[in-house]
């Protein structure tokens, strides 16, 4: 058999740039890999940002209404915003610790990742398991292949977190974003528009940033062969 690592090495170093359209192709094969977890993940964060604003509603209105009670005055509206109040804070911060962090058993974060590496690592697999074995002998392969794993098993900035949990909470945030620029629009239709502008740059900032990371990680992984 006639060695081809040579021509397929120089087809591979021909590398697509990053776009955004690729993140997304990742975000929806993992998605597909592991619905339930990703879907119950997703709709999580989603109530958490929507619980929030809600809550900052309830109090506002509760404020108002204190402000202008009166002695012998109908107490029951007081205390039921209150009730509903200290009802919503508490589904919050239960939310806030299994989302966002809290202790090690209660992190749902943690238990994706383990499912991530079940699911998804399957499928990379029966991928890789389809590649001419000629292929292998090409440096390159063997880098973007143990990156690939790597990036699945990373507990704290792989798949996980790195990937389908900050898209989660990009689009949690979105919906967030859009109900406070829906309420703010019957007040002043300015306040809404700078409320939708102002997640812009720091959208662009962490899109830099993953884009610097990432080359950061290439470049290692070519001297963790080498050495």
């Amino acid at each position: 058999m006639n060695d081809q690592t040579a021509r397929i090495e120089i087809t591979l170093k021909a590398e697509a740039k990053p776009k955004l359209v690729h993140l997304l192709r990742l975000w929806t094969f993992v998605l597909r890999s592991a619905k339930t977890m990703s879907l119950l993940f997703l709709g999580l964060m989603t109530l958490l940002s929507l619980l929030r604003p809600v809550a900052a509603l309830l109090w506002g209105k509760y404020i108002d209404l204190a402000a202008a009670y009166l002695p012998g005055g109908q107490i029951i509206p007081l205390l039921a915003l209150v009730a509903l109040y200290y009802a919503i804070s508490f589904l919050t911060q239960l939310l806030v610790r299994y989302t966002e962090g809290g202790e090690d058993i209660e992190r749902l974060d943690l238990v994706q990742a383990n499912r991530f590496q079940e699911m998804v690592n399957s499928r990379v697999l029966r991928k890789l398991s389809k590649i001419d074995p000629e292929y292998w002998e090409v440096p390159k392969i063997n880098d973007v292949a143990d990156r690939t794993f790597q990036f699945i098993t990373d507990d704290w900035d792989g798949l996980s977190r790195g990937i389908m949990v900050k898209g989660y909470r990009v689009l949690a945030k979105a919906v967030s974003v859009i109900a406070i620029a829906a309420s703010l629009y019957i007040f002043d239709p300015w306040l809404c528009l700078i409320v939708l502008i102002a997640p812009i740059p720091s959208l662009y900032t962490l899109l830099f940033s993953e884009r610097l990371r990432f080359k950061f990680v290439k470049e290692n992984s070519k001297l963790l062969r080498r050495a």
